[in-house]
């Protein structure tokens, strides 16, 4: 389930979804974008070395494809290590990216996103009260390049590079329906220049005992999925009465009754005598 932003103003449209297949000529035919996704793979095959036309149909064997002959290889490579014309401009030829994380300006402070190489934020635009927040996010680049086309050989080369990642973090109630609200909810959103439409995927995460979801507004890395098309909420758990405190020695209040009150998504049951402690959701 996708839970809507407010106030924001949506697009409408007559629009299925529909899974994406990629059009070819020739269903014998490997699609080239098929192989950039591959080449992370055929750099470990390689080592980083040159390797032939013919290496790489036999290393296709072992990826579950294939081509005909050499020839149509060759071509394949050729296509995949050219570069591409956009407009006016020459740009490279497709790489592919594999991340590896991200850096602490000081690994000894906090791990907030205020401590990651890069950070920047400014007022989110479109959702009055969030902040649009922006880090480095490190990885390699694997681009295929022609040694010597003629003789059908290449290389693939790794280089280390960093793309900027962003999320746009807002605090705000969530409501499920008309008796279920969550009050000082975290929400993480794509920014509204890398997600084009609404969310299909929302992911809920349940803070620990006595906690709030609050707490994570500093924490968008910890939550980033490279692009993905997923909102991630974090909602505060309401104050429900524990039997296995005495109110006198907790800050979290008293209850009713006198039992302890704190921030929890269930109620710690201690009847075992401390042997167990399940958690009742």
């Amino acid at each position: 389930m996708v839970l809507g932003r407010s106030p924001k103003k949506r697009i409408r449209g007559k629009v299925a979804c529909s899974t994406i297949h990629w059009v070819q000529k020739n269903k014998d035919e490997i699609p080239v974008r098929t192989c950039q996704r591959l080449l992370p793979r055929l750099y470990n095959f390689t080592r980083g070395t040159t390797f032939s036309t013919q290496a790489f149909r036999d290393w296709l064997l072992t990826q579950r494809a294939s081509v005909k002959t050499t020839d149509d290889a060759n071509a394949l490579l050729s296509k995949l290590s050219e570069n591409r014309r956009h407009g006016n401009q020459l740009k490279p030829a497709p790489a592919a990216w594999v991340p590896t994380g991200i850096r602490f300006e000081d690994n000894q402070a906090e791990a907030h996103v205020q401590n990651v190489c890069g950070f920047e934020w400014k007022p989110g635009q479109h959702l009055p009260g969030s902040k649009q927040m922006s880090w480095n996010e490190y990885g390699w680049v694997y681009r295929l390049k022609a040694q010597d086309s003629a003789r059908g050989l290449y290389q693939v080369v790794r280089s280390k590079a960093f793309k900027r990642a962003s999320a746009l973090v807002a605090k705000r109630t969530v409501t499920m329906d008309k008796k279920t609200s969550f009050k000082s909810c975290c929400v993480m959103d794509l920014p509204p220049g890398r997600c084009i439409s609404e969310p299909k995927w929302s992911l809920i995460y349940l803070h620990s005992f006595s906690q709030k979801g609050t707490e994570y507004l500093d924490f968008p890395h910890y939550f980033n999925v490279c692009g993905a098309s997923l909102r991630v909420l974090m909602p505060t758990a309401p104050l429900l009465e524990q039997q296995c405190f005495k109110a006198p020695a907790t800050g979290y209040g008293k209850g009713e009754a006198g039992q302890a009150r704190t921030g929890t998504f269930g109620v710690v049951d201690t009847s075992a005598g401390g042997a167990a402690q399940p958690l009742v959701i």
